[in-house]
C-alpha cells in the first residue's frame, strides 16, 4: 500500500530494511528514489520531491545507500522529449526508456554509507 506522506514512506522502508537485515545481517541495502512522473501535475511533483528528499535524508542515518537518478532522467526527458522514452507518464518504453532509467541509476553519484 502506497505511503501518503514522507514520514510514512520512510517508516515503510525502515521496516523493509529491518526485515532484510534480520535475514542477512551484513547486507548492503540500496534504495532508489521514486521516479518523477513524466507528465506530472504540480501536487504530484511536490509529493515526489518530498518523498525523494525524505529517502535521501533517511538512508545515511540508517546505513543504507540512496540513489536518486531523477535529475538525470528529467534532464534527458526535457531535452529529448518524453514521447521518445516513455510509454505513459510513469512507465519507460522499450528499449530506449528502460535503457535511460537503467543508465541513470548506474550514473547516479552514489556515496556508500556503509
Amino acid at each position: 500500500i502506497a505511503a501518503k506522506a514522507p514520514a510514512e514512506y520512510t517508516e515503510k522502508i525502515s521496516r523493509l530494511a529491518d526485515s532484510i537485515r534480520r535475514i542477512t545481517p551484513g547486507a548492503k541495502i540500496y534504495f532508489i528514489a521514486p521516479w518523477a512522473l513524466a507528465k506530472r501535475a504540480r501536487p504530484y511533483e511536490e509529493r515526489g520531491e518530498q518523498f525523494r528528499k525524505a529517502l535521501m535524508e533517511w538512508c545515511p542515518e540508517n546505513r543504507c545507500t540512496g540513489i536518486d537518478p531523477n535529475p538525470f532522467i528529467s534532464s534527458v526527458l526535457k531535452e529529448s522529449g518524453e514521447d521518445e522514452y516513455m510509454q505513459d507518464s510513469l512507465h519507460p518504453n522499450t528499449p530506449k526508456g528502460i535503457g535511460l532509467y537503467c543508465y541513470a541509476v548506474l550514473k547516479a553519484d552514489v556515496k556508500p554509507t556503509i
